[in-house]
Order: structure tokens, then C-alpha cells, then sequence
């Protein structure tokens, strides 16, 4: 029996990585511990293996104590600014200005560079011209949408309508004749010496040949050239207007006093206005507003036309000037690009260009880097903790974080969990997120790229009754020391893996660090708990120091 217990020994051995190696710097220990097996019998198992019933001298124990318990997550990070701009240009050119320094601290808003705006203004005066051609362009085409309502000139009555709803019309056809026979207009010859005395609006007596019927008027106009009247007189025109009673036409004629002077002749009367309506546009009549011997005012719609083209063309226009004013915005804010300033508060850390320097095409400098300068924000310092994915849902944004810089002699600072990421890496089948931590009004030695190590307090309980961890069997059970007067149970089921000398207490855990935990109830202070050391791992050196749970003494 000793002897097939060991030989499983030389079994785990050999089944272990690089076994047969290892095997040649052991094997003489391990053939040692089979010969003292085998020498001393019995009391080397004894010995070597865990105690058993009846060695209760020789279990290991310990004291159930009051101590604190603290869990804690620990990792490293580099420091690294809470936000970092790199100043960027956007347009080409001179540099003109640029009146900071490395390791300024600079206010948001403030000027950083000044980029010679000409080729920007040159652009913002081709787009104003651009916008007033479009403009122009498009009230023709809204004059020409206002061509498709044909209205009256002058007041008067519509003698005539040349077109119907639904005719296709070219520009210039005519559509309407119109008359203002409300006033008639009379011109009669005057002596030329009796005209140059007489004004416009002066008073006129006018006589309708046949009825004798005399009716009032007023000059309108005098002729200004002379010509040769009857008996070879000479003579000047004058036109007097009269308000119509209703009954005079051009068939009727008539003669005229003006001042006690009478005209040198009669004239037929004629009507004040007689006129063909055109359109101004082409299109398809779609509505007549007029009828024919009806009374219009000036301004007055006669009739509607639609032109499909000229809708077209209109809005094309509309979306011209829309596009132009577009192109005049973005002008102008281009010129906004050639004053370059900081977006944020913070530190200069970087400035690779100064006045003088020319920025090369696309906003970047022909042998340069593409940031112009670098600004840090170090109100706070940020490092990002990798946690293992078994840890991650016990920490939380908000929870504060113990931070140590080896750099700065060991100091501590407070910090903050801020994010915590859903974005894990997996790498050899265990994965890692990782929390954003924030160190907010750092001193001024404390600076980015810095390697700190973080330490986060996930649980804890302040003197609480605790055993070690490896005093929990089963997960709820104790095995506790039997103390005087302790009677066995006697229908319990016996134990194998139970101490002698001791009994299972089921206890509810809390707490642990690890190495002890918090027993809330089940035990009391002072009792002794049988507690079996930790089993060690495989050493790095490829040493067997984890023998499956046999505690073997070779």
C-alpha cells in the first residue's frame, strides 16, 4: 500500500510539462522518499499525508478573531492628459502670427495663429458676384411668373376678347381690345397767338355740332409746333378732355371756347384710351376673368395663363440664388479658418510652427507634421486600468481609486472611476475591460506618461469574527475544534474528511481578502477551526510543490 501511494507520486511527476527533465533533477529526492517509506512503515504515512482520526496534536488550526477584511482590485496605468487637441489648419498660406510658446498656458478662445486671408477674401467677393447674377436671374424669371396673370394697363370697358380657356398662346398674341370712353378728347385748331396764351388744365366750353349741346372740359395738351389752318391762318392744336354724359362718340364732332376765344375749326371727338391687350408670355389659358363689354379698373386681372416651363425655370433660379447664398456662407466662414485659436484651456506642450512659415496645400506644412502646436488639458490626468472579467461588475463609476507614483517617491492620490468600458480584449482565453480612472487637480510635478498603480477597494468589513479561507470546507462548513463538554451526534453520518478531535459547524460567510474570511454567524470568538495550509502551485524553477492535495516531506 505505502508503496503504490508513491508510485502515483512518480506517476503526477511524469505527467507533468518537460516531465522527463524535470524528473532527472528530482527523481533521487523522490526514490529517497520511496525508500523512507518503505523503511519506516505506517509512521511515515502518518507523517506524510493529511492527518487523520486520532492526530489531533498534529492538525492544523486555527483561531476564530476578530480582524479587518479588506478586498481589494490592484493594476498599473500611464498617465495621460484628460483631453489633448492638436492644433490642426484647415486652409493654406502665410503664417502671419503666432504669439505663443511652448509650455504657455493657453485660454479657450485665445489666438494661437493668424493665416494671411487674402486668397479667403478674394473667394468671399466672387461669391457676392455670383449671388447677384443668380438674383438677377431669378427676378427675370418671377417677372416672367407675374407675365402669366394678363391684367388692364388703364380703366375701361373690354370691347373685345380674342382667346378662350384652353388655347395655347405665343408671347405678343393679342388677347383683349379695351376702350375708356368714360372721357373723350377733343382736339380743335386755335390762332396760334390766342394758344401760346392759354395753360394746361384751363377751362374749355365744347358745343356738339347738331344738338348745340354744350358740355365742360379742360385742356389737356398744346401742340407746340404751328401749322396752317383755313383761309391760311396759323394755328396750334389744342386736345381738351371731357367726362362723357354717356351719349358722345366718336361719330359725334364738336367746336370749343377757351378764354372767350373760339377754336378755328371742328373736330370729332375720339375715346381717351383704345387698346389691344397682349401677353407678355407664352403658356395655355387657364381661367378668364373678364368679360366682354365689362368694366375694368387698372390692374385688374383680364385672364390667367400656366407655363410648366416657367415654373421650371423659376425654381431653378430660386435653387441658384439658395446655392449662392450657400457658397457666400461658407466663404465667409472659411475667412473664420485664417484665425486659428485654442478649442480648449491647458498647456502648449508641442509647436512645431511659428510666424513665417507657410502652410502648404490641403492646410498642411510641406515638411512639417500636420499639427501645428499641441495643447494638453491637465486640470486632470486620466490612465486606463485593465480589470479581469471576473472583477469588472464589481466596480462601478464613481468608486474611488487609491493611486500610487513610484516616480514621486511612492505619494498617493485620490482618483475616480469614470468609464468603465464594455469593450473587453481577450487574450489566452481570459479577458480584460478597462476602467478609466481620473486624478483631478493634479500638482504640477504629477504629469502625463507617468506609470502609477491603482488600488480599488471593492469590499470590506471592519473587526469582524474571521478564519482562513481555506477553513471553509464545502463552502458553509467549519470544522471546529470539540471543546469540553462536547457531545458527538450520535445519528450524524460520519465524515471522512473530518478531523478527529473536531466537528462541522455550518456558517454563513462574508467578506474576503483572499487569505482569511468573515464568518457572520456559526462560530464565536476564541474557537479553533481546523485550517490546512494553502496548497502550493508548480514553482517556476519546475519544482513539485503541489502534490494534488498530499502534503508529501521529501
Amino acid at each position: 500500500m505505502k508503496l503504490r501511494q508513491n508510485n502515483k507520486l512518480f506517476d503526477r511527476a511524469l505527467a507533468l510539462p518537460d516531465a522527463k527533465t524535470k524528473l532527472r533533477r528530482f527523481a533521487p529526492r523522490i526514490i529517497a522518499g520511496v525508500l523512507v517509506l518503505c523503511i519506516t512503515g505506517g509512521a511515515a504515512v502518518h507523517l506524510l499525508r493529511k492527518p487523520a482520526a486520532g492526530a489531533s496534536d498534529l492538525t492544523p488550526s486555527a483561531p476564530v478573531e476578530r480582524r479587518d477584511i479588506i478586498r481589494e482590485l490592484t493594476g498599473v496605468g500611464t498617465l495621460a492628459p484628460i483631453n489633448q487637441y492638436n492644433v490642426t489648419p484647415l486652409v493654406s498660406g502665410n503664417v502671419l502670427e503666432s504669439s505663443f510658446e511652448e509650455g504657455d498656458k493657453v485660454k479657450k478662445g485665445q489666438m494661437l495663429y493668424r493665416i494671411d486671408p487674402a486668397e479667403a477674401q478674394k473667394g468671399i467677393e466672387d461669391a457676392k458676384i455670383a449671388l447677384s447674377q443668380s438674383q438677377m436671374s431669378y427676378r427675370q424669371q418671377t417677372d416672367g411668373l407675374s407675365s402669366l396673370i394678363v391684367k388692364a394697363l388703364r380703366g375701361g370697358m373690354v370691347t373685345a376678347l380674342h382667346v378662350g380657356v384652353g388655347d395655347r398662346i405665343e408671347a405678343g398674341a393679342k388677347v383683349a381690345s379695351m376702350r375708356d370712353s368714360a372721357t373723350m378728347l377733343l382736339t380743335v385748331p386755335f390762332n396760334a397767338a390766342d394758344a401760346d396764351r392759354f395753360s394746361v388744365g384751363q377751362m374749355a366750353q365744347v358745343t356738339v355740332a347738331g344738338s348745340f349741346e354744350t358740355v365742360s372740359g379742360k385742356i389737356k395738351s398744346i401742340d407746340a409746333a404751328v401749322t396752317v389752318g383755313n383761309g391760311f391762318q396759323m394755328v396750334k392744336n389744342v386736345t381738351i378732355s371731357v367726362i362723357n354724359p354717356g351719349a358722345l362718340s366718336p361719330s359725334a364732332s364738336a367746336s370749343a371756347v377757351i378764354g372767350g376765344v373760339a377754336s378755328s375749326g371742328s373736330a370729332a371727338f375720339r375715346y381717351n384710351d383704345e387698346s389691344e391687350i397682349t401677353a407678355q408670355v407664352s403658356g395655355t389659358v387657364v381661367s378668364i376673368s373678364a368679360k366682354q363689354g365689362g368694366l375694368l379698373k387698372a390692374g385688374e386681372t383680364i385672364l390667367t395663363l400656366s407655363s410648366e416651363s416657367l415654373n421650371s425655370q423659376s425654381q431653378s433660379a430660386a435653387l441658384a440664388v439658395r446655392s449662392a447664398e450657400l457658397t457666400l456662407e461658407n466663404a465667409n466662414k472659411t475667412l473664420q479658418n485664417y484665425n486659428i485659436v485654442s478649442p480648449i484651456e491647458g498647456t502648449v506642450v508641442t509647436k512645431n510652427i511659428k510666424a513665417g512659415d507657410t502652410l502648404g496645400q490641403q492646410g498642411t506644412q510641406s515638411s512639417n507634421s500636420n499639427a501645428m502646436a499641441v495643447i494638453y488639458d491637465l486640470s486632470s490626468l486620466v490612465f486606463n486600468l485593465p480589470l479581469n472579467e471576473l472583477d469588472i461588475n464589481v466596480v462601478k463609476v464613481g468608486q474611488k481609486v487609491q493611486v500610487k507614483v513610484d516616480a514621486l517617491d511612492g505619494r498617493t492620490f485620490a482618483g475616480v472611476i469614470i468609464r468603465r468600458s464594455v469593450a473587453g480584449n481577450t487574450d489566452k482565453g481570459t479577458t480584460s475591460y478597462p476602467v478609466t480612472v481620473r486624478v483631478d487637480n493634479p500638482p504640477e510635478e504629477l504629469l502625463p506618461g507617468m506609470n502609477v498603480s491603482a488600488r480599488i477597494e471593492v469590499a470590506r468589513a471592519d473587526q469582524v469574527l474571521a478564519v482562513p479561507v481555506t477553513a471553509v470546507q464545502y463552502g458553509d462548513v467549519v470544522y471546529v475544534k470539540d471543546g469540553p463538554g462536547y457531545k458527538p451526534d450520535a445519528d450524524a453520518q460520519p465524515d471522512p474528511a473530518q478531523p478527529a478531535g473536531y466537528h462541522a459547524v455550518k456558517v454563513t460567510a462574508g467578506v474576503t481578502d483572499g487569505t482569511y474570511i468573515e464568518i457572520k454567524d456559526g462560530l464565536s470568538e476564541g474557537d479553533e477551526v481546523y485550517a490546512p495550509a494553502a496548497e502550493p502551485s508548480v514553482p517556476a524553477d519546475g519544482g513539485f510543490s503541489d502534490m494534488g492535495g498530499e502534503n508529501f516531506m521529501v
